[in-house]
């Protein structure tokens, strides 16, 4: 077993408050699982905004958490270049077509 990586420091928040406290829960506040999958694709096609913020830090920190990325500076990094580039959206629709074809 390879060395031992510093723990991550845990923010706790109540995350159904949250988007009250930041105020703009427009911008970020969850829908319908379609609201959520549009919110998604949008995104993951290039809109900018609160809501592309939340899913870097988001992706950043599940790319720290699975030691893909060193620090969440640099999840968030990877992150949006995977965005930029359009390799999370090809993902996503690889994902779709895989789901679709699984449930025929």
């Amino acid at each position: 077993m390879g060395p031992r990586r510093p723990r991550v420091p845990v923010m706790k928040m109540n995350l159904a408050e949250q988007p009250r406290r930041s105020g703009a829960p427009a911008a970020i506040a969850g829908g319908t699982p379609a609201d959520n999958a549009a919110v998604t694709t949008a995104v993951l096609r290039g809109e900018a905004g609160a809501r592309r913020d939340i899913i870097l830090a988001n992706a950043a920190a599940a790319l720290v958490a699975a030691d893909i990325a060193d620090d969440w500076r640099a999840g968030v990094e990877l992150a949006k270049r995977a965005i930029d580039t359009g390799a999370a959206y090809e993902k996503l629709e690889a994902l779709r077509a895989h789901t679709k074809a699984a449930q025929a």
